[in-house]
């Protein structure tokens, strides 16, 4: 069994079926690259398994364990669903930073703000802040931001503001770490940087889904390539038999588009 199973996802909004069937696999520590033309179904894919939408069928699996299941959506409570939501982080492609808070209260808000569900006396939330900020600051130095600590989003470059949003996402410790094409914002030097902090990621056996534009980083970074088109994966594979070996001609017409 996979480590991330998907299987007969389909999500309509109004008279517009976005997703008709779709199905893949995914194993620990693999990187999986969705790749496609604008329209496809790609980010509303990657928005169905991180439950920021809820798919209309199907199912989602996490190490065996259902995360998604249309049958019985309705019956979970809330914080049932929200448990299986933490298991998957989400970087947007426009940042989303709270422009209100410096650049170490974004990444340990939501961390605070879960720790603080659980009963604990004065000391044992001390040392627990005290932890949540041990772990920022980690991994601030990681995406090589630890000088940026006290800033605010709008002093920071957009490749910064994206690598605090990573930071951020890592901070929960989510099992699969999704990326909804996380350089369509950034000029191409930016786009450089923050591509190098994905790739250093996938050095790490990080699980890892990516919605992307950028070819030649999904062919090196990806164990796996999805593509798709209307809807549904044409087809996928490993990068060589995606990219040098495309059978379905509407991928062989959009690899085309990014030759001429």
């Amino acid at each position: 069994m996979a480590f991330l199973e998907a299987t007969n996802i389909h999500k309509r909004f109004g008279e517009n079926e976005v997703l008709r069937g779709v199905d893949f696999s995914l194993e620990s520590g693999q990187v999986l690259s969705i790749i496609g033309s604008s329209g496809s179904g790609k980010t509303t894919l990657l928005r169905c398994i991180t439950q920021l939408e809820q798919a209309d069928a199907g199912r989602i699996t996490l190490n065996g364990q259902p995360v998604f299941d249309a049958a019985e959506s309705l019956t979970l409570t809330r914080e049932e669903k929200r448990r299986r939501q933490l298991n998957f982080g989400l970087v947007f492609q426009n940042f989303n930073l709270f422009p209100q808070h410096n650049v170490l209260n974004n990444v340990t808000l939501a961390v605070r703000l879960q720790a603080g569900r659980q009963k604990m006396n004065r000391q044992q939330r001390a040392a627990v802040n005290r932890s949540i900020e041990e772990e920022a600051l980690r991994l601030l130095r990681r995406v090589g931001l630890e000088e940026k600590i006290h800033n605010y989003p709008w002093e920071l470059s957009g490749g910064q503001q994206q690598r605090v949003a990573i930071a951020r996402a890592l901070a929960l410790k989510p099992q699969v770490l999704c990326f909804d094409e996380p350089t369509s914002a950034l000029d191409p030097e930016l786009t450089r940087e923050v591509l190098a902090v994905i790739k250093d990621l996938a050095t790490t056996n990080m699980t890892m889904m990516i919605v992307t534009h950028e070819m030649q980083f999904a062919r090196e970074v990806s164990h796996r390539v999805l593509f798709m088109d209307e809807g549904v994966i044409c087809q996928q594979g490993t990068p060589q038999e995606v990219f040098d070996r495309p059978t379905h001609p509407r991928l062989q017409a959009f690899l085309n588009s990014f030759q001429k």
